[in-house]
């Protein structure tokens, strides 16, 4: 399998240094990264940093001013599977009340900046990640008037292309009642401890992905 096009990593903050994430980024060259915080390790390379806001409790306003100043222009991820307890564990309207936060923070720094949104699960099925996020649509357009935001951003982490298939094509039918034509952002995937083959089908998949949009390619 060839290197894929337009891939970002991302690196766990816990635990990682600067220079194992530089290493990182050396070694891999993606074309952006992120580590599930609003600030960036603090490395020289030319990768750019996408800040995430992982949840109500971690939205530090002072922090995501300062970073919207260093780097106008970066696109931010907010929350991280905000349907799970031992995640971000949101209600949809304390979704929608981070994101109103999180924007007036945004907009009162009068820079550039764009917003993926909110960073759900469409592929395990304890907890409905899609189900979550069709509530948080309805009370941002309903209560606030946010239609939606410059990105989707959702996890397909799957244990097989199968897997991957049908959270796919359930997404995709997600997204035609709901998008209104947002760009999608997949921020988290992978089949980890899956056979190898299963690995390299979800990773081939993704990679068809970038290149046919919203029509998932079957290999």
């Amino acid at each position: 399998m060839q290197r894929p096009r337009g891939w970002g990593i991302s690196i766990q903050p816990q635990g990682t240094s600067d220079q194992a994430a530089g290493a990182l980024l050396e070694l891999l060259k993606p074309l952006c990264y992120h580590n599930w915080s609003i600030r960036p390790f603090a490395v020289d390379a030319p990768v750019t940093f996408a800040p995430s806001v992982y949840s109500a409790a971690l939205l530090d306003e002072l922090a995501v001013a300062d970073e919207m100043a260093r780097t106008p222009g970066n696109t931010w991820m907010l929350l991280n599977e905000p349907e799970r307890p031992e995640q971000a564990a949101m209600t949809p309207l304390a979704g929608m009340t981070m994101t109103q936060d999180f924007l007036r923070v945004a907009w009162a720094e009068g820079r550039e900046f764009q917003w993926a949104a909110p960073g759900v699960s469409v592929t395990t099925a304890d907890y409905d990640g899609l189900e979550w996020l069709t509530e948080y649509v309805k009370l941002c357009r309903r209560r606030c008037g946010i239609q939606r935001p410059s990105y989707w951003h959702i996890h397909m982490n799957a244990p097989s292309g199968a897997a991957f298939r049908a959270a796919w094509q359930r997404f995709e039918n997600w997204w035609i009642t709901w998008g209104a034509g947002a760009p999608v952002i997949i921020s988290e995937v992978c089949a980890q401890n899956a056979p190898l083959g299963e690995q390299a089908s979800v990773m081939e998949q993704t990679d068809g992905l970038m290149i046919t949009g919203l029509s998932l390619i079957h290999i």
